[in-house]
């Protein structure tokens, strides 16, 4: 039967982030509806955010749409652009890859009640707006400082055969990178490196240079 009985849907509170980060989060509960139906190519999360929590830290997908639905209470839906009060009835879609790192926070005085949902894409990174920490979907690790490498996207070269030579390097700080940017075989994209030193939200975009033998 595909009903899917709440009760029997396992609550998970916060979200496993670094402990330094995780606080303001600490209270937000979230229910995988769809992990309980089986799906498979799209995840369902009924989420309830208390007074004073906010959903996460603020982020972008790299390769996971997400879209957010509002049941019951009021959030403040916070981006690049600016805030925007979400109330029952409301909704908000994010595509992937747009580099505008969001977040929902509770102001009210009431629990708020909402659906998340998203695709699953296992080449998928989490880029945090405001902090320096990125985590790929792949293995669900955290990353800070000089691991919060990732892929960016796709705009750089790209080989049907050939080895590329590693470690590329970083053109912007000339550090050496180790996370070659492949997929579905074929070496492409660019390298995006976290600038530590800037705090306003925004990331530094560097190229990273390397060599492909044919």
């Amino acid at each position: 039967m595909p009903r899917v009985d709440l009760a029997n849907v396992p609550e998970r509170n916060g979200t496993g982030y670094p402990a330094e980060f995780a606080a303001p989060c600490a209270e937000r509960m979230r229910q995988r509806l769809g992990d309980a139906g089986g799906l498979a190519d799209f995840g369902v999360n009924l989420m309830r955010l208390p007074p004073g929590n906010w959903s996460s830290q603020r982020h972008w997908h790299s390769d996971e749409d997400e879209f957010v639905y509002v049941l019951a209470g009021e959030v403040v839906l916070v981006e690049d652009g600016g805030e925007t009060v979400l109330r029952a009835g409301d909704c908000a879609a994010f595509p992937k890859n747009s580099g505008n790192g969001h977040h929902l926070i509770n102001r009210s005085q009431m629990t708020a009640t909402y659906l998340e949902v998203g695709s699953r894409s296992r080449a998928d990174v989490i880029t945090c707006s405001d902090i320096d920490m990125m985590s790929p979907s792949s293995d669900g690790r955290f990353l800070q400082g000089r691991h919060a490498v990732r892929i960016a996207p796709p705009v750089a070269p790209r080989t049907k055969s050939g080895v590329a030579d590693w470690p590329a390097k970083d053109q912007c700080s000339g550090e050496e990178l180790w996370s070659p940017p492949w997929r579905n075989g074929i070496l492409s994209g660019s390298m995006v490196r976290a600038d530590p030193s800037r705090r306003n939200g925004r990331r530094m975009r560097c190229g990273a240079s390397w060599r492909v033998r044919t």
